[in-house]
């Protein structure tokens, strides 16, 4: 197969309840570097180059041989890391539903490695594929490429899924560490850091860092307007520790970013990009995009404004508490409720 892109139309699958609808060989990544959202399911299958795959639960490495899902519905990112290829089938249908329960597939376990030998049977079908047998083939790449799923499971990408979900639901705890981490799941903490550092490309006191950042930065414009709360409930106890590292993250103190944030179409700072999961970074986007407050308000006493500022608070409190999804995180929100001291 040459260098040019090719995508064929599938008009009429063979099964009525798996739709396929297009078979593609993607050499130019039109969209690589922009968050998706499709409406149909893709397998994916990379035939040389390298790059990166961010889901809304994962982040990925990508090479020949990496098979890999999106989800209708479901945002996710192609980067191109250096010649970037790879090729595709979109799907939907009941059938696919069951396809993904079967073979465990899901938005944190959707990459996997190993089918190089894949590549050249999927070239050629779709070299051959023409108007008469395209359904046939294209459904045939797709099965078979389930069929082989069972086999390549790899023991590694399970622990890594395991970190990644233990450190979503427990990064605002202060005592979360590598070691904690290593201790939940029962393996040695240099096996952990090791890996982390293999699939990821960064180390994991890298990406938790990221991730606290991003969260103490979607909470101050959510409105939690006293820097130690936005410490605490990030994950640092020391509330100077946490100025030091937000200053070293955003170039400026907690501080003087929450007066950013207050000045009257004042231009927010945006948070440096980060390889996290699109699900952490569309929260932040979404936060940096509210508005300021008006020009127009009355100028209220300090002793009144703290009073606000703790309403407030309490008030984000109160809402960050009914949208927890982890015991650990409704534990430190609840602290802030009992919390009876006025924030400085």
């Amino acid at each position: 197969m040459n260098s040019q892109s090719m995508c064929k139309f599938i008009l009429d699958s063979a099964d009525g309840r798996l739709q396929l609808a297009n078979f593609v060989y993607e050499a130019t990544l039109p969209h690589a570097g922009e968050m998706q959202l499709l409406r149909s399911h893709t397998m994916y299958l990379v035939t040389q180059g390298a790059g990166e795959y961010r889901g809304e639960f994962l982040v990925r490495r990508l090479r020949p041989g990496t098979l890999f899902f999106s989800f209708a519905g479901a945002p996710s990112q192609i980067n191109d890391a250096g010649g970037l290829q790879y090729m595709y089938i979109t799907f939907t249908g009941e059938r696919a539903e069951e396809l993904f329960r079967r073979f465990g597939i899901s938005q944190s376990n959707c990459v996997f490695e190993g089918f190089e030998q894949l590549a050249p049977l999927w070239k050629d079908s779709l070299t051959r594929a023409g108007g008469e047998n395209i359904d046939l083939l294209s459904e045939s790449m797709l099965l078979y490429a389930f069929s082989k799923l069972r086999d390549s499971v790899n023991p590694c990408h399970r622990v890594l899924n395991q970190m990644l979900k233990t450190t979503e639901e427990h990064f605002t705890n202060s005592a979360f560490s590598l070691a904690f981490l290593a201790g939940q799941l029962g393996y040695n903490a240099k096996y952990l850091s090791h890996l982390f550092k293999e699939e990821m490309g960064m180390a994991f006191s890298e990406y938790l860092t990221n991730l606290r950042m991003k969260h103490a930065v979607f909470l101050m414009a959510q409105g939690v307007t006293a820097a130690k709360n936005v410490a605490l409930l990030s994950g640092y106890a020391d509330p100077l520790y946490f100025s030091k590292v937000f200053k070293k993250y955003m170039g400026t103190s907690p501080r003087d970013y929450l007066l950013e944030l207050q000045q009257p179409g004042g231009q927010k700072r945006e948070a440096p990009a980060g390889r996290l999961p699109l699900r952490v970074e569309a929260a932040a986007a979404a936060a940096g995009a509210a508005e300021p407050a008006g020009p127009g308000e009355e100028e209220k006493p300090p002793r009144e404004m703290r009073q606000q500022e703790r309403e407030e608070d309490l008030l984000q409190a109160c809402l960050a508490l009914l949208a927890a999804k982890s015991e650990e995180q409704r534990r430190r929100w609840h602290r802030l409720l009992l919390d009876e001291e006025t924030p400085e």
